[in-house]
């Protein structure tokens, strides 16, 4: 029985593996590889290079079959093998939504609901759910949050993510120096094609009134809530479409740039 409930349990974890490689390659084109190689050099500079050490160790270690202390049942090498890749799948894997926002408690609530809009793809968000005090908001804010080792990194990373990421999500709604920064950044690499910034019903923006209006002007804006209902599903949306398509071109493939226009 336990065996049964074992192997089930493996086989689940390799379909989620698989699902979320072909929806990631179908979403990057010719640009897996290299967007993937950018995500392992961004992991090696935060906490989620645990993923890296862990996946690979456990991977060599189902394939060594160690050996294990009296009175200790043996791991399943094959269950042992599917959780290390899916902790390499969190480590090197390169996120297709890219969530950038002001730590507050209107944010982190979007962290979730974007996150399973946009599975099997990756969703990754800079949040520091550290400030949120209720433990169950907080563990699903971490769950796809990344964090730096050193402040000094947090710059470069998110030029790196929003680099490779095929859609960028900015919360405008709230005003701060670090988002204002990342916007700018946005703007001058050229990412801004593929970004889309969050309003409030009012259709106001508060972190872009630091911007050149003529920039601004010619910001995709829209509503978390039309955003929600947009993105749901593009991960599966990836994998029926079973086509190669450039991270430059994928809000475009999905219909998004014109569901976004005023």
């Amino acid at each position: 029985m336990l065996k049964t409930a074992l192997d089930i349990l493996t086989m689940g974890f390799l379909v989620i593996f698989g699902l979320q490689v072909v929806a990631t390659r179908a979403a990057f084109g010719s640009l897996f590889l290299a967007s993937a190689a950018t995500m392992i050099r961004v992991t090696l500079r935060g906490p989620k290079v645990l993923l890296l050490i862990c996946g690979v160790l456990g991977l060599l270690g189902a394939s060594s079959r160690p050996q294990y202390p009296p009175g200790i049942p043996p791991f399943p090498p094959l269950l042992l093998a599917a959780l290390s890749l899916l902790a390499l799948n969190g480590a090197c894997l390169p996120p297709a939504v890219l969530y950038l926002a002001a730590s507050r408690r209107d944010s982190w609530t979007l962290a979730s609901p974007f996150q399973r809009a946009a599975v099997p793809l990756k969703f990754v968000h800079l949040l520091d759910s550290s400030l949120e005090i209720e433990p169950f908001t907080r563990s699903l804010i971490r769950q796809s949050g990344f964090r730096v080792w050193s402040k000094a990194d947090w710059q470069l990373v998110v030029r790196q993510l929003s680099g490779i990421a095929p859609i960028v999500i900015v919360d405008g709604r709230a005003e701060t120096p670090s988002l204002v920064h990342e916007i700018g950044q946005i703007i001058k690499s050229g990412f801004h094609s593929r970004t889309f910034f969050l309003c409030d019903r009012h259709g106001n923006c508060k972190a872009l009134s630091k911007i050149d209006p003529h920039r601004a002007a010619n910001l995709r804006r829209t509503t978390p809530e039309r955003l929600l209902r947009s993105l749901h599903g593009i991960g599966w949306q990836c994998i029926m479409h079973e086509s190669v398509v450039p991270s430059s071109v994928l809000a475009q493939r999905l219909g998004l740039s014109s569901w976004f226009e005023d």
